[in-house]
């Protein structure tokens, strides 16, 4: 006898969301579910999609705002690179570098903070004048992720005990002085909180061994966020090179940034992505260090870092030396 179809049958199929009378008897036929997961959708910063991908870059404090959905986002945060002080400069060191890989967001405001360069100054011999950058940062639920601003590049450091804004991100360069010591780099240890942050930084370099104190010494390169800036202190007027993330390409990215910033920043960043360069010390070659880092001149006007790299600034002597870079913070995730 054929199976009797009720309308009452059919109606609760519809009720249910099933839609053959198997489903109803429960003889493990699977049914579909109307649920439907709600799309990934964000605000925040300049919106840029390349391709598949979506980026938000944020250069000034703003909110970064899910309103829908979750995801995983790749997440780099630079500091604001060191400025410089004194009258024979090292380098000011590249912003710190905090990078996520993949970390899970959902539905929520997440305040991002982007972090200015550090100024320049030119001061009595000692150069005691504190000229870091500033932190950039992300507010996400499992904590602050930071990427700490560059320290001073400066003269004399270690002799007139003024340690205290050397150390940064990466740090800062030592110049005139007869030891080889410059600023720690403190973005290693900050926390991951868990969720897989990766951290890069250097520290600074002092001037060229032998280099008598009171001398027209060669300053110390600024620590960079990439291999070039040094595992440990050491002996250089060269700028550390910044460390390359090729998920965030200068070209890309170039065109969420004020115009007279776009070319320099491309150029700084290039295609394999590069932040967090060292500043170069007084009397160092004047060309500009990869990922943002200033040159040095003497005499005259030491290069600048390259705003939204977290480059540090370029040292000279006897002048004013490069200011540090601005820092960026930027999100990217699959469309």
């Amino acid at each position: 006898m054929a199976p009797f179809k009720s309308t009452l049958a059919r109606s609760v199929g519809k009720l249910l969301g099933v839609f053959s009378e198997r489903d109803l008897s429960l003889r493990g036929a699977t049914f579909s579910s109307r649920y439907v997961v709600p799309p990934f959708t964000a605000t925040g910063g300049t919106k840029i999609t390349s391709g598949s991908n979506v980026y938000h870059v944020f250069i000034s404090n703003q909110n970064f705002v899910v309103a829908s959905g979750t995801n995983n986002i790749e997440l780099l945060v630079v500091g604001g690179g060191g400025g410089t002080s004194g009258t024979y400069q090292g380098g000011g060191g590249g912003g710190g570098i905090a990078y996520g890989p993949s970390v899970l967001v959902s539905s929520g405001t997440y305040a991002v903070v982007v972090g200015d360069g550090g100024a320049t100054i030119e001061t009595p011999a000692q150069g005691n004048a504190s000229t870091p950058g500033d932190n950039s940062s992300i507010v996400l639920p499992a904590g602050t992720i930071t990427g700490l601003g560059g320290g001073t590049g400066t003269i004399d450091a270690f002799q007139n005990s003024a340690t205290t804004y050397i150390p940064g991100g990466s740090g800062g360069g030592n110049g005139d002085d007869n030891d080889g010591q410059a600023g720690d780099a403190t973005q290693p240890g900050q926390p991951n909180f868990g969720v897989g942050i990766l951290h890069y930084g250097n520290p600074g370099h002092g001037p060229p061994s032998g280099n008598a104190p009171g001398s027209s010494a060669d300053g110390g390169g600024g620590g960079g966020a990439g291999a070039g800036g040094g595992p440990s202190h050491s002996d250089s007027r060269n700028g550390g090179n910044g460390q390359s993330f090729t998920n965030f390409p200068g070209p890309v990215l170039a065109p969420a940034l004020p115009t007279p910033d776009q070319s320099r920043f491309t150029t700084a960043v290039g295609p394999t992505g590069l932040f967090g360069g060292g500043g170069t010390g007084a009397r160092g070659p004047t060309a500009g260090v990869p990922g943002g880092g200033g040159g040095g001149e003497t005499p005259g006007t030491g290069g600048d870092g390259r705003n939204y790299t977290g480059g540090g600034g370029g040292g000279v002597v006897g002048g004013i030396g490069g200011t540090g870079g601005k820092g960026i913070v930027i999100v990217k995730y699959s469309s």
